[in-house]
């Protein structure tokens, strides 16, 4: 029998927020490339496309009103070409891809490698799951006329086990707010992050159309999150920190699955280290958590919630004396993101030995 050798179609990436402009792309330029189609926001222009021979971006702020830029990859900040869109002559368009990806195969194939390649697919999975991840987490700071919540997520890796969570339960008064922190890293323990979210999102929709108020009780959220891991049988367990705060009652609500370091509660710059235990989730049937409620007195007050990947930072030859150096930067703070992650010493951009998540809550008087 003969074989016969079929050259593989080029992979051609496009970044848009278009629907239009790929439904168009793909008549064009289907079947002799290989579309790929993700968000702009999901791919940022800094990061490679070591996969692909092609990008064409729809979105890209270089280019003229009108026009798509085509990008030869992998070389990063390579030169880049731009094309009138719509154009009036398919093939135009059609020869300038075929240009860009023969530039590319002729430049990368002498130096293929298999476990290079293997390597390159790994490392793009993980940072459209990256993309995934971030997703979930809350896009903006949460601002109600007597409290803001903000979040700072500074991954080790690619792929995360902490999860953090905000929002209002059922009115602006009554504000949710919760921090997972998974054992382990990388895509099992992001796994578990995702089973949590559509728990919780799933506990929202109940409560808003009256079929269930386990949302009202941080105990039975922690009930519900430990059935759920149990249910899906992951092998993973996590330390939950989950808390309900009442700014007309001035009153917080919280229970604690195993969660370390505990959260620490300022008040008139006095900062007091809320106290509570529980077993992890995911790691025994039928678990019952405590709840404690606690009043908050009046003038203003933040708390601090934290994965344990924060203790890493501070000094300290214990996590005894870690927890103590973290209390007092907490107590100290002014309250906000900003303030708190500058007196922790450290930066987004710096390299970290764990996942470090930092969930702030800060009421007004």
């Amino acid at each position: 029998m003969n074989s016969v050798q079929v050259s593989p179609r080029a992979k051609v990436r496009v970044i848009s927020t278009d629907d239009q402009i790929l439904q168009s792309l793909s008549h064009c330029l289907e079947p002799a490339f290989k579309l790929e189609w993700v968000q702009s926001e999901a791919w940022p222009d800094q990061r490679e496309h070591a996969d692909v021979e092609v990008v064409i971006h729809t979105d890209r702020a270089s280019a003229r009103t009108g026009d798509i830029v085509l990008v030869p990859e992998p070389v990063l900040d390579s030169d880049w070409y731009e094309c009138k869109w719509p154009c009036e002559d398919a093939s135009t368009l059609l020869a300038l891809v075929r240009s860009c990806a023969n530039q590319n195969r002729v430049d990368v194939a002498p130096d293929w490698n298999m476990d290079q390649a293997v390597l390159r697919v790994l490392q793009t999975d993980q940072q459209a799951g990256r993309a995934i991840q971030t997703r979930m987490l809350p896009s903006d700071s949460l601002r109600t006329e007597r409290v803001q919540v903000e979040l700072g997520f500074f991954p080790s890796l690619l792929l995360s086990g902490d999860f953090a969570d905000y929002f209002c339960v059922d009115r602006e008064s009554r504000v949710m707010f919760l921090l997972a922190d998974v054992a382990g890293h990388g895509v099992s323990s992001a796994m578990v992050t995702v089973v949590i979210k559509n728990l919780i999102d799933r506990l929202r929709r109940n409560l808003q159309r009256g079929s269930s108020f386990d949302l009202l009780s941080p105990s039975r959220v922690l009930e519900r999150i430990n059935n759920e891991l149990q249910f899906t049988a992951l092998g993973k367990h996590a330390t939950v920190f989950c808390g309900l705060l009442d700014t007309e009652q001035r009153a917080l609500t919280y229970s604690v699955a195993g969660h370390t370091p505990l959260p620490v509660l300022v008040q008139n710059g006095i900062g007091q280290v809320l106290q509570g235990k529980g077993r992890p989730v995911g790691l025994f049937d039928q678990v019952e958590y405590a709840e404690t409620v606690i009043s908050i007195g009046p003038g203003a007050f933040h708390l601090c919630l934290s994965s344990d990947g924060v203790l890493d930072l501070l000094p300290g030859s214990n996590s005894r004396e870690q927890t103590e150096a973290l209390n007092e930067r907490v107590t100290q703070c002014d309250g906000t993101l900003s303030d708190l992650v500058s007196r922790l010493g450290w930066n987004s951009q710096q390299t970290l030995p764990d996942d470090v998540t930092l969930l702030l809550v800060a009421g007004e008087e």
